[in-house]
C-alpha cells in the first residue's frame, strides 16, 4: 500500500509494526476465546478454543522475536479463522 509520499505504508508513527500487528492479532483472538468459554463445552468448542490458545501463544512470542511478515499474515488468516468459526458456534447454539 502506498502512502501520500508514495512510499510502502509501514503501520502507524511511533509504533513498530510487529506490535500493532500483535495487539490485533492477540484482541481478535481474545474475543473468540471469551465467547467459546461461554458455551456448552462440546469437542468442536474445545478443539477451536485449543487452535485459539495455541495461536495466542504464538502471539505472546513476538515480544521477544518478531515474527516474520509471513509469520504475521499467517497468524492473522488463522485468527480470523478462529474468530469466524467461534461466531458461527455461538449463532448455532443461540438457534438451538
Amino acid at each position: 500500500m502506498l502512502n501520500r509520499t508514495n512510499g510502502a505504508f509501514t503501520g502507524p508513527a511511533g509504533r513498530p509494526t510487529s506490535s500493532f500487528s500483535s495487539d490485533r492479532a492477540r484482541h481478535a483472538v481474545d474475543v473468540a476465546l471469551k465467547c467459546l468459554r461461554e458455551r456448552e463445552q462440546n469437542e468442536r468448542v474445545r478443539a477451536v478454543a485449543l487452535r485459539a490458545e495455541t495461536l495466542r501463544n504464538e502471539i505472546e512470542q513476538w515480544r521477544t522475536q518478531p515474527p516474520s511478515m509471513e509469520a504475521r499474515e499467517g497468524a492473522m488468516l488463522r485468527a480470523l479463522s478462529i474468530h469466524l468459526e467461534a461466531v458461527a458456534l455461538s449463532r448455532e447454539s443461540d438457534r438451538a
